[in-house]
């Protein structure tokens, strides 16, 4: 600007020094805005990595192996709850007439109770089925997160499986609990 001003014929030294102040001004926020943008990318760049840390390539076949063994850990979980969901479903009534005549109590309450187990032994699958559900959501977010070198689904990845391993400290100190509560 300012010697775009000398070339119109802005002689005057206010007006040249009003000029020089604005290309001052522009330089600056011309550094500026260039600042602002490499630490931004700076940014965006330590949130890509793991502690400052960049996945290599080992790293990243151990990291997809795992997700490869918790995928179908989680299939072949879902396949056994749908096959027992089926059977529930489907046999269920062979199941409650079985449970009658085996029982040595009246009809009505030996139907009762077989309906009780068997509504037992379903939401007993549901709640597998949520409890695999978060390995499998894992799994899932680890091979996006290869894929792409995107560590917010790392780190959701990680999220699940946390959430997947206290849901097994649940399940399993209640297990122990009935198991030792079984012996007295």
């Amino acid at each position: 600007m300012y010697l775009v001003g000398q070339t119109f014929g802005a002689t005057s030294v206010v007006c040249q020094s009003i000029l020089k102040s604005y290309d001052d001004l522009i330089c600056f926020r011309t550094f500026n805005k260039y600042l602002r943008r490499k630490l931004f990318s700076m940014d965006q760049e330590q949130e890509r990595t793991l502690f400052g840390l960049k996945f290599d390539d080992n790293t990243k076949t151990e990291i997809k192996s795992i997700a490869n063994w918790a995928g179908f850990i989680s299939y072949t979980v879902f396949g056994f709850i749908a096959i027992m969901l089926l059977t529930l479903v489907f046999a269920g009534a062979s199941l409650i007439k079985a449970f009658n005549e085996t029982a040595e109590i009246d009809a009505a309450t030996a139907s009762m109770a077989g309906t009780a187990l068997m509504l037992g032994v379903g939401f007993l699958l549901v709640v597998f089925g949520a409890w695999f559900y978060f390995l499998f959501r894992a799994s899932q977010l680890f091979k996006r997160a290869v894929a792409g070198n995107d560590i917010y689904s790392f780190n959701e990845g990680i999220k699940s499986l946390n959430v997947y391993f206290i849901i097994a400290i649940v399940l399993t100190a209640f297990s122990v609990f009935t198991g030792l509560t079984g012996l007295f």
